[in-house]
């Protein structure tokens, strides 16, 4: 008989903890913590509508929205370029981007320094950029941005002043348009008839 009313009341016990009251519960506690407060204000619903359907987070407008913030426009210049300078076309690996690059380098007044120019042609679209950083012991002027946005249409040119070590130098150049990224390599030194 004891027996019995032990089995009963382990059988009690069970009910409580059967799958679907740990259901309800959990849903009850969930309700509970986080709130719930349906509306049944049709002004409330709607602002909440509106404001639902006026926010556009694509990845194409976040990524745009995120470059423009971050550089500025590279200065424009006409397209006649006085002196020597080199480059151009790049070959025919290089040349995912579309962009021409020319560049010149003179020594500076600084000794194991040069100054370098930049000139950007064949820039057709807003999403046009460069980036390009010194490697190998050489260190451009701590000022200058290192990220440009170009302007479509339009001959762009950027300058700065690098110095360079006694060993060979590069200065790597990376331009992009319309998602399609091209990079080059340049020996940093004095361009020169060869």
């Amino acid at each position: 008989m004891i027996k019995n009313k032990l089995i009963k009341a382990q059988n009690k016990v069970r009910i409580p903890y059967s799958p679907c009251f740990s259901f309800f519960i959990s849903i009850t506690l969930t309700l509970f913590f986080t709130g719930c407060s349906p509306s049944d204000n049709k002004a409330d619903i709607l602002v909440n509508e509106e404001r639902n359907n006026s926010v556009d987070v694509s990845p194409e407008l976040i990524k745009t929205s995120s470059v423009k913030k971050l550089l500025n426009y590279a200065p424009t210049v006409d397209g006649d370029r006085q002196g020597f300078w080199l480059g151009g076309s790049p070959p025919i690996n290089k040349r995912a981007s579309r962009i021409d690059t020319y560049y010149k380098m003179v020594a500076s007044n600084k000794p194991n320094h040069l100054l370098v120019k930049l000139q950007f042609e064949g820039v057709t679209s807003d999403d046009a950029y460069i980036t390009f950083k010194a490697l190998d012991g050489a260190e451009i002027a701590v000022t200058q941005p290192l990220k440009w946005l170009l302007t479509a249409d339009a001959v762009s040119e950027v300058s700065f002043e690098v110095k360079i070590p006694e060993t060979v130098s590069y200065l790597t150049l990376n331009t992009s348009q319309k998602g399609k990224g091209s990079s080059r390599a340049f020996i940093l030194e004095e361009t020169k008839h060869k």
